[in-house]
């Protein structure tokens, strides 16, 4: 479903006028709160892809700060337990939080629609993990915030390599804007991932390189630092098989004993 959902998303940006999408979007932001039936206070938002990409970016940021803080103590927790917690430090203004929480938004789009100022069919101009931005906006916030633009007249990824765990900035800023969604197949997860190794692995000298790091969930990196192991990557769909240590020696129905 999330696939056909970023192609309708895609599809309606293409068709729409720019101005007159921004204009919906920012007419349309909301935040509402209630008590649910146990008590819990609820709560659901709307916001337009220019500002939303922003907050998501740093909510990603104080959930990461969290998860790193608590790592080595205390009981692990699921990731959206760790950005409730962000938000919550966010909203309070927190010590940990009020310092360094700006982050970088990463925004995807083409030399050509840069220069002239409108996207034509086929030409992206998105942010990463969020969806397409009209081109205007782009260019106002270049010189307005931090925002890491990738054109695609830039440098070739694929060559990028580091023999180590440090993943360069060069080769993060790929990864985020190649499609930041778990690789597990029939995972479409996209908040909280993890860069890992994938064919060779960091203990037996990987390096972090384009063609082994790879996107997984908290619960797929899990899985793989219990043993479960990445299959081949999908020439059509650039997903991976993640299969269980057992299911690898257990004997075929041909198997003679």
């Amino acid at each position: 479903m999330v696939p056909l959902q970023d192609a309708c998303i895609a599809v309606r940006a293409r068709a729409e006028d720019q101005t007159e999408r921004r204009a919906r979007h920012h007419a349309k932001r909301q935040f509402r709160m209630w008590t649910a039936e146990d008590g819990m206070l609820e709560g659901r938002f709307s916001l337009a892809p220019e500002v939303g990409g922003a907050v998501k970016a740093v909510l990603e940021r104080e959930t990461q700060r969290i998860f790193r803080s608590r790592r080595k103590s205390g009981p692990h927790e699921s990731p959206l337990a760790y950005a409730a917690d962000a938000f919550v430090d966010l909203v309070q203004g927190a010590a940990g939080a009020a310092k360094g929480t700006q982050a970088t938004v990463h925004i995807v789009i083409d030399h050509g629609a840069l220069v002239r100022g409108n996207a034509c069919p086929g030409e992206r101009c998105e942010i990463a993990g969020v969806g397409p931005v009209s081109v205007a906006w782009v260019r106002e916030v270049l010189g307005e915030a931090f925002v890491t633009t990738v054109i695609k007249k830039g440098r070739d990824i694929t060559t990028v390599a580091h023999l180590g765990r440090h993943i360069p900035a060069h080769l993060r800023t790929a990864m985020i804007v190649g499609g930041r969604e778990c690789d597990v197949v029939g995972c479409h997860a996209r908040g909280y991932l993890e860069l890992d190794h994938s064919e060779v692995d960091y203990a037996d000298g990987g390096p972090a390189a384009w063609w082994n790091i790879d996107w997984t969930c908290a619960a797929d990196h899990r899985k793989k630092t219990r043993g479960w192991k990445l299959g081949p990557r999908d020439p059509l769909t650039a997903k991976r098989t993640l299969t269980p240590p057992d299911a690898r020696s257990r004997p075929t129905a041909t198997t003679r004993r």
